[in-house]
């Protein structure tokens, strides 16, 4: 049987954890260091019913993708030196304050914040990853510097490898409250000269191996992120299937991917997407939007389903979507809330990937339907939040076979307008 036939036929909901058990169990071994990169890859592609060069696409052409990959790369490169030097370390990782412990010594990693940056000066967001949403809302945002890990280790190079490893204490504060942590920091590479690959600070020799890096370009597996992100194409691979960043596939790679291979589906049928920003006032919250026949504007909003909140019984299945933004409050605030405005968009494009389309397909029908499936669901029919009326609630939750009226098909895209 191949990878592909073993995927199809055992795939349930396609998150990497399944994705992971799945690999291992087809390759009989007990942990992903034994399986090729190159499977890896394969099985995303399987799980999400797209091509690597999608994949690829996908993750280069979103800079929220680029700087969250981005982070996780420079994670693994960093474990890896650690492993090849023999230096004892726990990843922690997750929602912790720090990313490493190394001999009694916390370590938070970060990448640079690339607008902070300019010739010979780095600079680096220490602010909390939960909370606040910005410096203008509350001092929330800051980090309290007593809570902070024990060094800064900040990403400068990959070709040389160079890091900058700051002691808690050697990190700017905030002007008006010692307590809190600046951020953005800057660093004068210069002035922190000190600091820079300065093992030493964490009681590793200064006789430190590194790892190959550096991609190869065209020949990489991901040509495009590996470019972007500066480092090959197994280290992202890597980065995508640690547990810890689960997160990465689930909630951030998979969105990305069902706008993007909507989009595509949408240029086969030379249907034409116009700009939001060209017909709303809050285009941030519309994915996609469309020309009717007729010349009205349609805004979509593409969301996947929420696995824990959906539940296979039978012809009873139901499905639960998740209608409110990832950060932000439930209120009813003109800017910090996280929940959707009924006006926000005219329809919920709701996009279940092949493994959850053949899931609830052999569930309520009893026939295998491994391919992507989109629901066109009017704003009007979903549920209201029931102290903010004028929002939307934060999940919808409906029964598998009350949308299938709504599932787009060949005739759907015949309603839009069509490039010449």
């Amino acid at each position: 049987m191949t990878l592909n036939e073993f995927f199809v036929n055992n795939l349930k909901v396609g998150n990497i954890t399944e994705i992971s058990k799945l690999l291992c169990d087809y390759f009989n071994v007990k942990s992903l260091s034994g399986v090729r990169t190159e499977d890896k890859l394969q099985s995303l592609c399987i799980a999400s019913g797209v091509s690597p060069s999608e994949i690829d696409e996908t993750i280069a052409s979103n800079s929220p993708a680029i700087r969250t990959i981005s982070g996780h790369c420079f994670e693994v490169v960093f474990s890896k030196i650690l492993q090849i030097n023999d230096v004892p370390h726990e990843e922690v990782g997750g929602d912790s304050d720090y990313d490493f412990q190394i001999l009694g010594k916390t370590l938070q990693l970060k990448t640079k914040y690339k607008q902070g940056c300019k010739h010979g000066v780095v600079a680096y967001k220490t602010h909390k990853t939960h909370g606040a949403k910005s410096k203008s809302e509350s001092d929330e945002y800051f980090h309290l510097a007593n809570t902070f890990a024990d060094y800064l280790v900040g990403h400068v190079s990959y070709d040389p490898f160079e890091v900058l490893i700051i002691p808690r204490d050697a990190i700017p504060r905030r002007e008006n409250d010692a307590e809190l942590l600046d951020s953005p920091v800057k660093f004068e590479i210069e002035q922190y000269k000190q600091y820079l690959n300065n093992f030493t600070q964490l009681s590793i020799s200064d006789d430190i191996t590194y790892p190959t890096i550096i991609n190869l370009g065209n020949k990489e597996l991901l040509p495009r992120t590996a470019e972007a992100i500066g480092v090959r194409s197994n280290y992202i691979i890597d980065a995508i299937f640690r547990p810890e960043n689960f997160r990465v596939w689930d909630m951030n790679l998979r969105g990305f991917i069902r706008e993007k291979h909507f989009a595509n589906v949408s240029r086969q049928h030379n249907v034409v997407s116009i700009d939001p920003r060209l017909i709303t006032d809050r285009p941030e919250k519309v994915d996609i939007a469309l020309v009717a026949e007729n010349g009205e504007n349609v805004r979509f909003q593409v969301k996947g389903i929420t696995s824990q909140k959906s539940y296979f019984n039978g012809i009873q299945s139901t499905l639960n979507c998740e209608t409110q933004l990832s950060r932000g409050r439930v209120n009813d605030h003109p800017t910090q809330s996280r929940l959707y405005l009924a006006t926000d968009f005219d329809g919920l494009l709701l996009a279940l990937d092949p493994a959850y389309t053949n899931s609830f397909s052999i569930e309520c029908f009893g026939r295998p339907d491994y391919n992507w499936s989109f629901y066109a669901i009017p704003t009007a029919k979903l549920r209201r939040h029931q102290k903010f009326h004028r929002r939307l609630a934060s999940n919808q939750t409906f029964r598998y076979i009350d949308i299938q009226h709504y599932r787009i098909d060949e005739d759907w895209f015949n309603q839009w307008r069509k490039s010449e």
